[in-house]
């Protein structure tokens, strides 16, 4: 084999080599947010996608907190907790107007995934995290990922909606109470808030005309005498 025919072979083995690692290569840093799923992994079904986004809708809506859920090609040989605590202490610099609260992370080619929860919902969830994954094993192992991160991700959502006694109802469309926060008044409270006020109104008229009838009563007996 000449020299030339050699270099071009090598250059073809670097090419190919390139072009895996770039397929591959899903470094923490780069990564920006898609929403509540960032399937960078494409490894997520239709079905389970949604399900997961109306999750994290209700779960946002009715206690406040932010769920993402993302999966990536490749954790650039780093540990599954640092690469998810790098990712979700990046997001949660760059989110918007409700802090991120819970990461679900999961890198099919290593299998591995991880629950990064924000300080403030460690009390209602570090006892629970390591259940929450194990319950994830079976699915993971038969590369089922769309219903693995699913389950975890209602597991969470559970807890946390429990913990806020707030329900993880549908949402209403659109905003039926302007800039009222369900997160700190929830739909349900409010409904039995306004149905004391009534039934406590009406207890009170019933109070007013039991009061003016006796005092009717009491005129005449009055004028009698």
């Amino acid at each position: 084999m000449s020299r030339a025919l050699r270099a071009m072979c090598w250059l073809a083995v670097l090419m190919t080599s390139s072009q895996a690692f770039l397929l591959y290569a899903q470094a923490a840093e780069k990564l920006e947010s898609r929403g509540w799923v960032s399937d960078f992994a494409n490894v997520l079904d239709a079905q389970s996608i949604q399900s997961i986004h109306d999750l994290c809708d209700r779960l946002e809506y009715w206690s406040g907190t932010q769920l993402n859920v993302v999966t990536v090609r490749s954790l650039e040989n780093a540990t599954v907790e640092s690469y998810t605590a790098q990712l979700f202490d990046q997001w949660s610099a760059d989110s918007g107007p409700t802090d991120l609260g819970v990461l679900i992370l999961l890198a099919p080619r290593e299998r591995r995934y991880r629950i990064q929860v924000a300080p403030r919902l460690q009390p209602i969830l570090s006892d629970r995290i390591a259940k929450f994954e194990q319950e994830a094993i079976p699915y993971v192992g038969r590369r089922q990922y769309g219903p693995a991160m699913t389950l975890m991700a209602q597991r969470v959502a559970a807890a946390i909606a429990q913990d806020a006694d707030v329900g993880l109802k549908q949402t209403p469309p659109g905003g039926y109470l302007g800039n009222w926060s369900p997160a700190v008044q929830p739909y349900d409270a409010f409904v039995g808030s306004i149905t004391a006020m009534a039934v406590a109104g009406l207890f009170m008229v019933v109070i007013v005309v039991t009061v003016k009838a006796v005092s009717r009563k009491r005129s005449v007996k009055t004028s009698l005498l």
